[in-house]
C-alpha cells in the first residue's frame, strides 16, 4: 500500500505515512513471540521505507500503540487508549516531525 500512495504523496509535494504499530514490536510477552516478531518487521520495514522516501519529500513515521478500544481489544482487561486520543497523538507526533510515536 505504501508503495502505491507514496508516488501520489510525492506528485502533491511531499508528506507523511503513518505505519500503525504495536508496543510489542519492541518487546515480547508471554506466548506472543510471533506476532512481537511480525510487529518488529513492521517497524523494520517503517525504518527501511523512511530511508527510501526522504529524498521524495515524503516522511514515514511509526505510531506504537498499547491497547487501543475497539472490538478487537474487547476481550482484553487492561487500561485502553481511546481511537480519538491516539488519533490526536498521531497527528501531534506528524506535526512535530516525530519518526517513532508513542502513546
Amino acid at each position: 500500500m505504501i508503495r502505491t500512495f507514496a508516488p501520489v504523496i510525492e506528485k502533491n509535494g511531499g508528506g507523511s505515512i503513518l505505519n500503525i504499530l504495536f508496543v510489542l514490536s519492541w518487546i515480547n510477552i508471554d506466548e506472543g513471540g510471533a506476532y512481537s516478531a511480525a510487529k518488529s518487521a513492521q517497524w523494520g520495514v517503517t525504518k527501511a521505507l523512511r530511508l527510501e522516501l526522504a529524498a521524495k519529500n515524503v516522511r514515514g513515521a511509526g505510531l506504537h500503540v498499547a491497547f487501543m478500544d475497539t472490538d478487537m481489544t474487547a476481550g482484553i482487561h487492561a487500561p485502553k487508549s481511546s481511537p480519538k486520543d491516539i488519533s490526536r497523538t498521531a497527528i501531534d507526533g506528524i506535526e512535530a516531525d516525530l519518526y517513532e510515536i508513542v502513546d
